[in-house]
């Protein structure tokens, strides 16, 4: 599960409903400072906490992490952020085929010295 994009929709659906973070943090029973964290997405809540979030704002889990509404919440910054991941993600899957290419240049090297080895032992 997203931490960003359940802490959004979280706060979506909190301003939706017009309920006052201060409100729902009590009602939820966790200091406003922890909801606040978990609606900027640093922090992920309980399973027990995040269940009862949902029923305050009148939802399930599973429709604050419903992966739809995510490109519609996220911030300019976030959506950096996802970008910035997206692509140390491709960097690394390319990083792996460059070593893969690599290992198997040197296995070939490698068979190459060991045939060139028997011949040389057994003429």
């Amino acid at each position: 599960m997203n931490k960003l994009f359940l802490g959004h929709n979280i706060r979506q659906k909190r301003l939706l409903l017009g309920i006052k973070q201060e409100a729902l943090a009590a009602e939820s029973q966790m200091t406003q400072a922890n909801l606040s964290q978990i609606e900027q997405g640093k922090i992920y809540p309980c399973l027990e906490k995040l269940q009862k979030i949902a029923e305050i704002l009148g939802t399930s889990i599973e429709n604050l992490n419903a992966p739809s509404k995510r490109k519609h919440i996220l911030s300019t910054s976030e959506k950096h952020e996802e970008k910035l991941h997206e692509d140390t993600f491709k960097q690394l899957i390319d990083a792996k085929d460059e070593i893969i290419k690599s290992q198997i240049q040197i296995i070939e090297l490698l068979k190459t010295e060991l045939v060139r080895l028997k011949t040389i032992k057994n003429p």
